[in-house]
């Protein structure tokens, strides 16, 4: 018992002296950098970074001592040149004790510009000012940071000159103009892409729509350059995309090259490889060639499996004739069908006469003005708060004392003046507290939101009723927030179990994925807002998983008292890299 107690003293006498980096110089020129643990006139110990060894004194000529806390000013500023800022910011508000207050300051102020200048060399205009504007508040009197932040201000005065120059082209109908505009301004800030994505996107899908009404080739490019700038508009773009490749593939049918139409069809099926209309245009070509059993598989894949006609595949012509009007039958219903979705997106749209209406049910009061939707976004809120409820198994966290406003703006615009986010926005939630207790909360959305009752609503409840089951408590991490709010979208299954897992491994293969501490750290989405929230949302799920509701609340509720370190350690028995090398391995699962 002894011996296991002196092994505890000795061992915490090194973990001290580990807090110090000494320079220890020797009468035989040899010099050893380490940490002084004790020295009595006889022996000098010394650790090493190779482990502990003793020294005669007699051999030591002089022993340099590094001040208390520069061994910590070192290891911080290393962090900072290896790109972990954030990390270095959160360890230094963690152990600034250890060094005068002015030194501290002095530190932090360096981290935060070295912080900033590696933002703006990413050119991450929005953050490195932010970076620099809080440095600015510590050292007032640096002439250097001042110039650094005027000078950002200015490239940031820039950019949104160049976006106001492209919205209002758009707006004028100069869509060309405003597409080059709008890419310059992505050139110079790639960090604004999540905000200016959309429109330009936008831009780009009203230039096929014009150049599809006008039978010109080129409207596919220009599907393809919306797509590629938002892949969210993928489905909805997918039939005019669709259609605008099969123009110039009909063309060539009608003039008799049926080479060139089968590559383009090739093409275009590798693309949407499932599209019936594709595959019923391909079949026609067949058919024409009197390939009949290739036409009759096309026909056949046109269809959905389960209205497939039993038996082989028919190979002669009289079969294959069948075979197409059976397809030109399906395809025609499938043409009523989004004639059906328009005409709901048109309802949506809806905006009846009069002032606001109201409608109240337990949690929500949606102020609105389509009865309709109104309902049915009351019914989608309330789901969604039993959902959550269910998720953290705490019935009591809703309803509140109030019932929460839902303001269900009738458009876009409407939307972005009153609640003030960005273009790619499709809902807010906001709460207010005072001394930890909630004095108001509501969410704002719109109608012709594509999302608005599969994800937008059930999203922004889900911040809601969270925001409940912490407490109230301020500063938990944006990728906590925003990651368990994906994950309990009633659509996460699909969209990021499947596709985002997918996506996540790909990226761990590229070695793209964000590190744990920068994650942790973001303020904002960053540049690739589709791995925030699919990263988020795979690692909350992963937390949720590890040790059930009830431990990932506390650890989220410490992440803000006491910094996710701590929390992580306290919750989970993890360090951070333990936390991030258990998570990638769980994307095998």
């Amino acid at each position: 018992m002894r011996r296991s107690i002196l092994a505890i003293l000795w061992a915490s006498v090194v973990l001290v002296a580990a807090a110090r980096a000494d320079t220890v110089y020797l009468r035989n020129g040899r010099v050893l950098e380490g940490s002084v643990i004790s020295e009595d006139g006889k022996v000098v110990v010394v650790e090493l970074a190779s482990g502990v060894v003793r020294l005669p004194a007699g051999d030591v000529l002089r022993i340099e001592r590094t001040p208390p806390g520069e061994t910590l000013v070192t290891e911080l500023r290393a962090m900072s040149r290896a790109g972990r800022g954030a990390e270095a910011l959160e360890r230094l508000k963690r152990e600034s004790r250890a060094l005068p207050r002015d030194r501290a300051r002095g530190i932090r102020v360096e981290i935060l510009r070295s912080e900033a200048a590696r933002l703006e060399k990413g050119l991450r205009l929005a953050e490195a000012y932010k970076t620099l504007c809080e440095a600015m508040t510590l050292a007032p009197q640096d002439a250097e940071l001042a110039r650094g932040v005027d000078r950002l201000a200015g490239k940031l005065r820039e950019l949104r000159a160049l976006v106001k120059r492209a919205r209002l082209s758009a707006e004028g109908g100069r869509l060309e103009e405003a597409v080059e505009l709008f890419e310059k301004a992505l050139r110079v800030a790639p960090e604004s892409r999540p905000l200016l994505a959309p429109e330009f996107a936008d831009a780009c899908s009203r230039l096929g729509v014009r150049a599809l009404n006008a039978s010109d080739s080129s409207a596919a490019g220009w599907y393809e350059r919306a797509m590629r700038a938002d892949p969210s508009l993928a489905e909805e773009l997918k039939e005019p995309y669709v259609h605008a490749k099969l123009l110039p593939v009909l063309r060539q049918m009608s003039q008799g090259d049926a080479d060139a139409a089968e590559r383009a069809l090739l093409d275009l099926l590798e693309f949407a490889p499932q599209d019936s209309q594709a595959r019923y245009v391909y079949g026609r070509l067949q058919q024409a060639r009197k390939r009949w059993r290739a036409a009759a598989g096309e026909y056949l894949r046109a269809l959905p499996r389960d209205e497939r006609p039993p038996g082989a595949p028919p190979s002669d012509p009289e079969g294959v004739a069948r075979l197409r009007k059976l397809v030109e039958k399906r395809l025609a219903e499938v043409h009523n069908e989004a004639a059906e979705r328009r005409r709901i997106r048109e309802e949506r749209a809806r905006v009846e006469p009069g002032a606001a209406m109201r409608m109240t049910g337990r949690n929500f009061v949606v102020h609105h003005r389509n009865l309709k939707l109104a309902r049915e976004v009351l019914d989608a809120a309330a789901r969604q708060v039993k959902r959550v409820q269910a998720a953290l198994a705490r019935e009591r966290i809703a309803p509140w004392m109030e019932p929460c406003p839902i303001y269900l703006m009738p458009d876009n615009e409407t939307f972005l003046k009153a609640s003030g986010q960005p273009q790619w926005s499709g809902g807010v939630s906001h709460t207010e507290t005072v001394g930890g207790e909630l004095v108001r909360q509501y969410l704002t959305v719109f109608q012709t939101c594509p999302a608005l009752l599969k994800t937008t609503v059930p999203h922004e409840v889900t911040h809601l009723v969270f925001s409940a089951a912490t407490g109230y408590t301020s500063g938990i991490p944006r990728s906590i927030h925003e990651g368990f709010a994906v994950s309990l979208e009633p659509e996460y299954i699909d969209r990021y179990k499947r596709s985002g897992r997918a996506m996540l491994l790909w990226k761990r293969l590229a070695g793209e994925l964000i590190p744990l501490d920068e994650l942790f750290g973001l303020r904002d989405v960053g540049l690739d807002p589709t791995l925030f929230y699919a990263q988020s949302a795979s690692v909350a799920d992963f937390l949720m998983t590890l040790k059930g509701p009830r431990v990932f609340l506390r650890f989220a509720v410490d992440t803000g008292r006491k910094g996710v370190l701590r929390a992580l350690e306290a919750h989970y028995k993890m360090e951070l890299a333990e936390l991030d090398r258990a998570w990638r391995a769980s994307l095998d699962r």
